[in-house]
């Protein structure tokens, strides 16, 4: 008699969304707060955000073995990881701010999630435009 074996079920790929919910500051410091929805099958465990004021052209580069968001200069939340399926929000401190007040201006963030720590593993990038 044939037995009818399944399919393996495919693991998803490795997917996240970006949102961003506002501008946050801790004088003279200023921030951006995102949320991030991994929407994929595996653990982000690393974050690098490049945040580009293309008004005054500068660029700061967040680097992070967690994903941390602030409000102001209090710390809101610490995540180790982003499994499938989980959100967290982030902020783009330490390292990473402006120490200028970029609201008005045209920004754009790119996001690089990456599957191990040092921004190892499987990475994915996706880019945003947003004027705070």
């Amino acid at each position: 008699m044939p037995v009818f074996t399944p399919a393996a079920t495919p693991t998803p790929a490795p997917g996240f969304t970006v949102a961003y919910l506002g501008i946050t500051n801790c004088a003279p410091q200023y921030a951006f707060r995102f949320s991030i929805t991994n929407t994929g099958g595996v653990t982000w465990e690393s974050i690098r955000i490049v945040a580009t004021d293309n008004t005054t052209a500068t660029s700061t580069t967040h680097i992070l073995d967690s994903f941390r968001s602030y409000n102001g200069c209090v710390l809101e939340m610490e995540q180790s990881d982003l499994m499938p399926g989980e959100s967290g929000n982030v902020a783009n401190v330490n390292p990473g701010q402006f120490n200028y007040d970029p609201s008005g201006h045209s920004i754009t963030a790119t996001f690089t999630l990456c599957t191990a720590n040092g921004l190892g593993g499987t990475c994915l990038s996706q880019t945003i435009n947003f004027t705070p």
